[in-house]
């Protein structure tokens, strides 16, 4: 059986046949399924699929490294930490990073130190450890989780 570019089959033709239409339309033939009664093949490009199959590849890798960021502030509610937490343990089970960011306003500047114990309580929860010792930039306390 052979398919053409268009995907309209061509019938059962010889494998000289197959060869012939397809150096013609300077095409490649390429095996799509080999069974013991008949074998299908597909007349193709075969750098434009090998092209479309990289894409896809990197596409999947470009993915799996993402790292995903979760913004609490030093009084975020408990139930919302939680609710946090469920979000954080979706992106871990996708493959992704997670990176929680502690936002501070005014006067909660001040006390940074609550911000910290937001990080490590979130990490706890979560069940993961902080990756590197949790930085403060400005008003924002980051910590990545492994």
């Amino acid at each position: 059986m052979v398919i053409d570019e268009n995907g309209k089959s061509l019938g059962e033709l010889s494998i000289d046949q197959a060869k012939y239409l397809a150096f013609g339309k300077n095409m490649d033939i390429i095996l799509v399924s080999s069974n013991p009664t008949s074998t299908t093949v597909k007349m193709a490009s075969f750098d434009k699929i090998r092209y479309e199959n990289q894409k896809r590849e990197r596409k999947k890798k470009i993915k799996s490294s993402q790292v995903k960021e979760i913004r609490l502030s030093p009084n975020t509610g408990d139930h919302d930490i939680d609710t946090q937490v469920r979000k954080a343990l979706k992106f871990i089970s996708e493959g992704n990073k997670i990176r929680v960011m502690v936002v501070m306003k005014g006067r909660e500047n001040i006390y940074s130190q609550k911000a910290f114990d937001v990080v490590n309580k979130f990490a706890k929860l979560v069940g993961k450890e902080v990756e590197n010792p949790i930085q403060k930039m400005g008003n924002r306390v980051i910590g990545n989780l492994k």
